[in-house]
């Protein structure tokens, strides 16, 4: 039983982290680069490798009882 790309993409996805303006305009940068998929891909390689930063929202910490 092959899997399409497309379901593929979606079971790889994961949930993707909220995104600072700075982290929405390199985005949207990397996407007319690279095409949509592709400058995705780059873009969150880039930002789990840790060359860019400031990209994506901070979490709040939690409460620890």
């Amino acid at each position: 039983m092959a899997i399409s790309r497309a379901q593929m993409r979606t079971q790889l996805g994961g949930n993707k982290v909220p995104l600072t303006a700075k982290g929405k305009k390199v985005k949207s940068a990397m996407q007319k680069q690279y095409g949509k998929d592709k400058g995705e891909r780059v873009f969150y390689a880039s930002e789990n490798k840790g060359s860019l930063k400031g990209v994506a929202k901070k979490r709040k910490p939690t409460k620890r009882k």
